[in-house]
């Protein structure tokens, strides 16, 4: 049986044929598939980003059927330090992801930010953040309205 997996464009350069993937799908929660990935597509899916890994898995048992959904985790090389922050730091304006940076008690910070792996509720930062600083969570959508006033509501509505 294969696992087909979705693997994101930002992620691509860190999977390859032969890594170890664990897997749990939705309907066998209680069960933990090994695996390796055996192939990595040469294409990215325009709709979705993402492109094709294969991973093959044993089925003596008959409980895997084709079209189940799960979840992977491919086990990557860790070579560099990652700063990861929660994903609700993170707001986009058109097509730039920005990051508020508390710089003193009652002053922020408006980053660009360049992501990287989204790992459950937190996303890596490849650049604009670093270790240590702090980025606001709740309240960062208000930050982000607040620093774009002049566009909110602009050709909306005609007043006399």
């Amino acid at each position: 049986m294969w696992a087909e997996l979705d693997v994101p464009e930002n992620d691509l350069a860190r999977v390859a044929p032969g890594q170890p993937v664990k897997i749990t799908l939705d309907g066998l929660p209680n069960r933990e598939l090994l695996g390796k990935v055996d192939y990595v597509a040469a294409a990215l899916d325009p709709h979705t980003r993402t492109a094709l890994a294969r991973v093959a898995l044993a089925n003596a048992d008959g409980a895997l059927r084709g079209q189940m959904f799960g979840q992977a985790r491919i086990a990557v090389e860790q070579d560099r330090a990652a700063v990861m922050i929660p994903a609700a730091a993170v707001q986009r304006a058109k097509d730039v992801h920005l990051a508020f940076v508390r710089i003193a008690d009652d002053q922020f910070e408006t980053r660009r930010i360049t992501l990287g792996i989204r790992d459950g509720d937190t996303i890596e930062v490849a650049k604009g953040v670093v270790a240590g600083e702090e980025v606001v969570t709740t309240g960062s959508f208000l930050l982000k309205t607040e620093t774009s006033k002049e566009s909110i509501g602009a050709g909306c509505c005609e007043t006399d």
